[in-house]
């Protein structure tokens, strides 16, 4: 009986051999790219021809997909557009630039609209049109994308759609729209923040509304505290349930017990106490125009926190809830002794609107003091409070060295995964040798990685060589805002 399992054994490891090396010899060749006269195409191991050799730029994606680009006299930077394994169209060549969104199995287009202009939309692997090619900008709501989700705007309206199916959840009629992945689930289903004939509202992601437009600012949403609001001067926390809104209660200020009604802020603030604002200016808005404006007519102590080049500063009323931080950033530069801000002033003394200004700060016990901020009736004691906002920007994601002042390009040493830069095809090693047409080769690093930086939303143009070649064209990544 042994010796009957051992044959059997054998006859089944041989049938097996047999099997692996017949499907071997009838598995597909593989897809070699490569360039004949100039023009680059596709062939198997055995030299048949699976693309022609009619392309200026050929990539594979994967396996079943190629991204193809042909050049002409009316467009010299090239269009591209999608090939098949057996050269077939799945997205028609005539798209300025185009991203394999792997995950949820489509391709995101982009035109060249006029010299700066772009419009984006999405075809799906079998080359059906997702999403028109009509929308300013489309933008996950996370960097690393796994939502199936996208806010969209064009003309300066904004809603929120569904890049697989191509459902509008959204419609784009809302001045301003902000969703976060804290605010969803996996899925994109949740609450946005939106912005409607100058006030904010809270929708749901489905376009259902729960919180009227009727208040001044939102603060940040969080699951278990909800969401502080301002309205009339008034604080108001916002509470939902499960990401339901289920009503709002006025948060009373509550002043330190060491508050102190006169010209004087309190210098030795206890942790996690109140800042301390005389009474005349009943919320932070009110006192931060005040500040602003150069008319502060009490003492305050402001407070503000520092992230890479950037201060953040704050007036603060509550000490049990408040405003997160108003758009109030401001440029810094550190020093031996201290830190430098540069800060825009009203300026009665000269007759001017406003007056560029250094202010430098030194510290002096518990606070950090500025001789100069007395001259534009600016607080002359301000507290450095720890930095928890993340530095945020608008860029592409890359870390950007260069090693000589005359090289040609910047070296790409990092990519931020998820980001911009990434979608968009950059890799490291990569060299970027103009932005928006202008030789990084006569720019320092510093001033290159200020024009690769902007408003998110926008575009910037790069020219890029890679493994000593240049690429095609040039790669058009947008802007997002970048946390670190």
């Amino acid at each position: 009986m042994a010796q009957s399992k051992f044959h059997t054994t054998l006859w089944l490891s041989a049938l097996c051999t047999l099997f692996l090396l017949q499907s071997a010899s009838a598995a597909p060749k593989a897809h070699v790219v490569g360039k004949r006269n100039g023009h680059f195409g596709v062939s198997d191991s055995t030299g048949k021809v699976l693309i022609a050799y009619r392309y200026d730029y050929l990539e594979r994606l994967d396996a079943r997909f190629f991204l193809a680009g042909l050049k002409s006299t009316e467009n010299p930077q090239g269009v591209f557009g999608v090939l098949n394994a057996a050269g077939k169209p799945v997205v028609p060549l005539e798209f300025a630039h185009i991203v394999y969104d792997r995950k949820h199995k489509s391709f995101k287009v982009t035109s060249q609209i006029g010299s700066t202009n772009t419009q984006t939309g999405y075809y799906d692997e079998n080359g059906r049109v997702v999403l028109p090619v009509v929308y300013d900008t489309l933008e996950a709501i996370s960097m690393s994308g796994d939502e199936p989700t996208n806010i969209a705007g064009s003309h300066d309206k904004y809603g929120y759609l569904n890049i697989v199916t191509g459902t509008v959840l959204i419609p784009l009629e809302y001045e301003a729209l902000s969703i976060d992945s804290l605010m969803t689930d996996p899925e994109g289903h949740g609450i946005a923040f939106a912005r409607k004939g100058g006030k904010w509202g809270v929708l749901s992601t489905h376009g259902e509304l729960l919180v009227p437009f009727e208040f001044d600012a939102l603060g940040d949403f969080d699951h278990t505290e909800g969401a502080t609001a301002e309205r009339a001067g008034k604080l108001e926390q916002l509470k939902f349930t499960n990401g339901r809104y289920t009503g709002s209660e006025e948060v009373k200020p509550v002043y330190s017990s060491n508050f102190v009604p006169r010209p004087v802020g309190s210098i030795n603030l206890a942790p996690f106490d109140g800042l301390y604002v005389a009474q005349d200016y009943p919320n932070m808005n009110v006192a931060w125009h005040a500040w602003k404006e150069g008319t502060l007519r009490w003492f305050a102590m402001p407070s503000f926190q520092i992230n890479g080049d950037q201060a953040y500063v704050s007036f603060g009323l509550f000490s049990k809830a408040s405003l997160p931080f108003l758009p109030n950033a401001l440029e810094v530069t550190r020093h031996a002794d201290g830190f430098t801000l540069l800060i825009d002033v009203d300026d009665s003394q000269s007759k001017r609107a406003t007056a560029t200004e250094f202010l430098h700060f030194t510290q002096q016990g518990d606070s950090w003091v500025c001789a100069e901020c007395q001259r534009w009736n600016l607080p002359v004691h301000w507290r450095w409070q720890e930095a928890r906002k993340p530095q945020e920007f608008g860029g592409i994601g890359v870390v950007i060295q260069k090693h000589k002042p005359a090289e040609v390009g910047v070296k790409v040493l990092e990519v931020l995964n998820g980001g911009p830069a990434q979608l968009a095809g950059l890799k490291v090693g990569d060299a970027i040798t103009q932005i928006d047409g202008n030789a990084v080769i006569h720019l320092t690093v510093d001033e290159a990685r200020h024009r690769l930086r902007g408003l998110a939303g926008t575009t910037v143009r790069l020219q890029v060589i890679r493994d000593g070649e240049p690429l095609a064209g040039e790669i058009v990544v947008p802007r997002k805002v970048i946390k670190i």
